[in-house]
């Protein structure tokens, strides 16, 4: 393997000068340069251009997602590994967008570390065990919903399009209400936030045209 450069960024004194110090006595590492913030690892990423980057969250001065966001838009090709106490799902979403490529716990012991980082090197995600299952299903749902926003040229909501689905069968707006828990007057605002959206004048129109263009299933109400 050939020698993997790298920056550990944390607060912690303690803990920063423990992981350098078992780096340093791991074979294909070379560390060149520690950071107490999200500033000092800004400035040290551009100077140093390192292959690996072992970043803390909760820093002051800058946080780890911050100075994440700042390093990825210089340079796409560093390894950015998050190394923290939160297994809170925000932020870990926040640092995979902003260019994370992997979170591990700080609970991980060190031989697994070691193992992460080199398999990060190599291009691989590095993720605390069950970490990755979250993001996964995160990322699967935001293709969903980037699915329905690219299919939905109405610019309908969740909602209008709900009403819109049900109007199409058939249903008066009172039953649509009690189907959906919410009060025909409700209902009615929708419909005609609908029915302006779609560029027709009543709810037989809205449905046939839903219909016809695969925004809904069903078949158009003599309503």
């Amino acid at each position: 393997m050939d020698n993997i450069t790298i920056v550990v960024c944390d607060d912690y004194e303690v803990l920063r000068k423990g992981i350098v110090q078992l780096l340093k006595m791991q074979p294909h590492f070379t560390v060149v340069g520690e950071a107490t913030n999200g500033e000092e690892v800004v400035e040290i990423a551009l100077a140093k251009k390192p292959d690996l980057i072992l970043m803390d969250l909760q820093m002051p001065e800058m946080d780890g997602i911050e100075a994440t966001r700042l390093i990825r838009e210089f340079d796409p090709n560093v390894r950015i590994i998050v190394l923290t106490i939160s297994d809170e799902d925000d932020d870990l979403f926040k640092a995979i967008k902003n260019g994370a490529n992997g979170y591990l716990l700080k609970n991980v012991n060190m031989e697994d570390l070691f193992s992460y980082l080199k398999s990060a090197y190599q291009g691989e995600a590095a993720f605390s065990k069950g970490l990755a299952e979250k993001v996964l299903k995160e990322f699967a749902l935001m293709s969903k919903e980037l699915e329905y926003s690219s299919e939905n040229k109405y610019q309908l909501s969740i909602r209008e399009k709900e009403i819109l689905e049900l109007v199409a069968q058939g249903n008066t707006n009172k039953v649509i209400a009690d189907e959906l828990h919410i009060s025909p007057h409700t209902v009615k605002k929708h419909l005609q936030n609908t029915l302006s959206k779609l560029q027709v004048s009543n709810r037989s129109e809205a449905a046939v045209k839903a219909i016809q263009e695969g925004i809904v299933r069903g078949k158009p109400s003599d309503q």
